[in-house]
Formats: C-alpha cells, structure tokens, sequence
C-alpha cells in the first residue's frame, strides 16, 4: 500500500505536529499544513525552496544555520525548545526536533525537522516544579525539626529548625550519621531498632528521644518516624518530624512531683486524721476511768462538809479543807500528766 503525502498530512493533522524536510543545506523540499502555534517560531510561512534558516525568526537565525551544520557535522539527532507568547498572551513551548538521514555512503542527505507543541506538558512540568519548591520551602521553613535519613542513617536533609535547635548547621550535618552527632549511647540502640522497623516499612509514632546539642544543652525531642520510598515503592530512607517537649517534659515532671507531694501531705493528714481520733478516744477513756471517779467522790466530799459545817470546829475544817486541797492537788497532777501524755503522742 503506497502511502502519498496527503495521507502524511492528515497524520500529522491527528498528531498536531509540523513537519518541514530539508537538503543537508537547509533548503525546504517538503513543508506540511502549519497550525496557528507553529507561525509564532517564523518570520514568514516556510516555502518550498526557502532557506529555513532565513524563514525563521531573526533572533533565532543565527542558532539555526548553527544547529543544521552541527547536525550535518555529527550525524546525530538533536532537540531544541523554544517559549513564545501569542496574540492572547498565553505561554507556547515548541520542541524541535531535527533528524539527519544518511544516504549509501553515509553522508547527510537530508535533515528531518519535526515541529510539537509541549505547552500543556511544560506548564505540567512548571506547577509541578512550583509545587516541589513550595513543599522545600514549608519544609525548610516549619517550625519543626524535620530530618531525612538514608538507609545507612547518614543525614540526607537538614531543615533552617533543626540547625536553630541542635546549633549544627547544614554542612556540620550532612557529613555525619543521626545517631552519632546527636543521640546518647543509651538511646542509639533504641533508635537503630526504630530505624530497622522504619526500613521495614512501618511508621512509630510519638517517639521520645533525647537530643545532645552542640552547644551541650539537653533536649526531649518527640519524634515521628517515616519510611521515604522511591517510585517503585522501596523504601530508600526515613524522615523524621520532631518537636522540642522539653519544656513541657519538665512541666510535666514538676506537676508530677507535686502531685506526688500533695498525696503524701493527704496521707499524713489521714494518719494524723486517726491518730487525733484514736487519741480522742484513749483520752476520753482515761478521763472516764481516772478522773470521773475522784471527781464524784471530791464533789460528795465538798457537800458533806458544807452540811456538816455548822457542827464542825475549826480545827476539822481546816483539816478537811486541807485533805480537800490534797485531793485537788492531786487531780491535778493527773490531768497534767494526761495532757502530757496527750501533747507527746500528737508530736509523734
């Protein structure tokens, strides 16, 4: 089946391509249909029998006598891109490709020159360019320490907060393993079996760790750890987001401790709390016993003698009066001896 140039028309036409065929001289010996996009690269709509390098733009002529003699020259392929603006003020990439072909003794006979549109491709490319610098800058950014680990635990990624926290800076970092430059003895081993649940695939959330600066300065880091993966879904690595706790560590343990001193004080007080009542009770029971009686027996002893004062000689009264007062001397001595007895279990 022969394939004639209007069939190679109405491909390029599905295709939205431009295709121009030159001598080894550059001079046009095919051109097809041209869309609206592709008269932005030339001064004039190519012909056959123009020069291609005089047909395009004059800012562009001097490179395209270059590019076709380097092409002739090499024998090889070469790709160009150029960026226009058109009548709407829309953005227009156009790739360039020219494609030498050799006749039977190997030299250039001719130089294929396919035109395309990439415009939706390089804006594609330029938000997704965008985006990635927008997502380095957050990370660079964040108030947070966020690092990134390669398999061997080497720093890969070092953002503005975790130099501020650590005082190491992004060189100082680079050269060294994370464990290393900051992780004590005492939590490297720790870390590494985090690191191996990491390359693993498996993330641990809220891991504690302290951090030794350069500056010799102390911090409780909560930490996040995350496989990083590559396209193909293995895992390359690991990044780490960190926030400094130490603060609320310390909060945290001062609370705790008093806490702890406030429950001691509600324990003493309940001690005190039965011992004051058991006390009470002891005390009322020697009241009872020791004091009620003696009490009763001094109060008969008081009426008796003051009915029977009238009989009673002076000497009697006295002498009544004085064992009265013994007895009240007594009493006394007993009630001091309980509230002795009282005062040296409470310092108890």
């Amino acid at each position: 089946m022969k394939i004639d140039n209007s069939d190679i028309q109405h491909l390029l036409d599905i295709s939205g391509e431009f295709f121009i065929l030159t001598d080894a001289a550059g001079i046009i010996q095919y051109s097809s249909r041209m869309h609206s996009q592709f008269k932005l690269y030339f001064k004039e709509s190519p012909k056959v029998g123009d020069l291609l390098s005089e047909i395009v733009l004059s800012d562009r002529q001097a490179v395209m006598q270059l590019i076709i003699h380097d092409v002739c020259e090499s024998q090889a392929m070469f790709k160009t891109e150029a960026e226009f603006i058109d009548a709407q003020g829309n953005v227009v990439f156009l790739s360039v490709t020219f494609q030498p072909r050799l006749n039977e003794q190997g030299v250039v006979e001719q130089i294929y020159v396919l035109m395309q549109d990439i415009s939706q491709q390089k804006i594609f490319e330029r938000k997704l360019s965008a985006q990635a610098k927008s997502i380095s800058n957050l990370i660079e950014l964040a108030h947070a320490v966020i690092i990134g680990i390669d398999t061997r635990g080497y720093i890969t990624d070092w953002n503005t907060h975790s130099a501020r926290l650590t005082g190491y800076t992004k060189n100082e970092a680079y050269t060294k393993k994370f464990k290393d430059l900051l992780l004590f003895d005492t939590y490297k081993q720790v870390f590494e079996a985090e690191m191996v649940k990491a390359a693993e695939g498996n993330s641990e959330q809220n891991f504690e760790v302290m951090v030794k600066c350069k500056s010799g300065l102390i911090l409780t880091v909560l930490v996040n750890i995350t496989p990083r993966t590559n396209a193909g879904g293995q895992v390359i690595g690991s990044v780490l987001v960190g926030h400094d706790v130490t603060e609320l560590v310390q909060h945290r343990k001062t609370l705790e401790e008093k806490v702890h001193e406030r429950n001691r004080e509600l324990m003493q007080a309940l001690k005190n709390e039965r011992e004051m009542l058991d006390l009470k009770k002891r005390f009322t029971a020697l009241a009872s016993k020791e004091l009620y009686e003696p009490l009763v027996q001094l109060h008969t002893d008081v009426e008796l003698t003051v009915t029977q004062l009238p009989q009673l000689s002076r000497n009697e009264l006295k002498t009544r009066i004085l064992h009265l007062e013994k007895r009240i001397n007594q009493l006394l001595l007993m009630v001091d001896g309980l509230l002795r007895y009282t005062n040296k279990s409470l310092k108890k």
